[in-house]
């Protein structure tokens, strides 16, 4: 289990992200559900979760931070992930929106790419697309900065334009 995630709603409910591997979740699905309490949250519910419908069989990722959003939705910023034939692996920072009483969701769309940014170092070739978003900060100016890991050997700071706002 990998990239448990928690937000409270509302109306004071907790939702709940988790990020179980194995089985059928193969190198990680995100599971969502929510709890009235921490007192409700089992090792069973995390692992047998319901999965959001985000990747194809040959991706994985998880979530790496979530806001309350104005309407009751929650903005999700996270990473897909996916494996070359070469096995070099390719990570990117993406988003997407969950109503949390219907549990619709948006689609994934994935925010930049390693290309986007400066040449850099990475910890050896089979890792140098891999971008992992640590969170954001949103600046109130419509736009928000991304903390994320390149290559396992750097950090950038990413502006970009907020994409929880329309």
């Amino acid at each position: 289990m990998k990239d448990i995630r928690f937000i409270q709603l509302k109306d004071g409910k907790i939702a709940v992200f988790s990020r179980p591997q194995g089985g059928n979740a193969g190198r990680g699905k995100v599971g969502f559900f929510i709890i009235n309490s921490f007192e409700e949250l089992t090792h069973k519910l995390l692992f047998d979760a319901p999965f959001l419908n985000l990747f194809s069989d040959l991706e994985w990722g998880g979530v790496n931070q979530v806001r309350l959003m104005e309407n009751g939705d929650l903005g999700v910023i996270g990473h897909i992930a996916k494996m070359n034939r070469d096995d070099s692996l390719h990570y990117y920072p993406m988003m997407f929106t969950i109503n949390p009483k219907t549990k619709e969701h948006s689609g994934v769309k994935i925010l930049f790419r390693r290309d986007d940014l400066q040449k850099g170092e990475s910890k050896n070739k089979r890792l140098r697309n891999v971008l992992f978003p640590g969170g954001f900060v949103d600046n109130l100016d419509g736009t928000i900065e991304i903390y994320a890991g390149a290559g396992d050997a750097e950090v950038y700071r990413v502006k970009i334009k907020n994409p929880f706002e329309n």
